[in-house]
């Protein structure tokens, strides 16, 4: 596979091969993908938790709302001013 990199990206890789962790663009760009690939799950678990924290606060006190009537939830109530 061949990948054209833009300027920017070419300047990250660059920076990267500098700092001496790396031998070779190949072993920069599998570490990355290496990287997206762990972080995947645990953003995914995050985001989930995240999800049910605001549904709890949205839930939070919804004992006390009040209960509408049919009228205001049916179909018939309402469009039961359009004839």
């Amino acid at each position: 596979m061949h990948i054209q990199l833009n300027p920017h990206s070419e300047d990250l890789l660059r920076k990267q091969l500098s700092r001496g962790e790396f031998h070779s663009a190949e072993e920069v760009i599998e570490r990355a993908l290496e990287t997206l690939a762990e972080r995947a799950p645990r953003r995914a678990a995050i985001e989930a938790a995240e999800f049910e924290a605001t549904l709890d606060a949205l839930a939070e006190g919804s004992d006390k709302l009040p209960v509408l009537p049919p009228e205001a939830t049916s179909r018939a109530g309402i469009y039961s001013d359009h004839n």
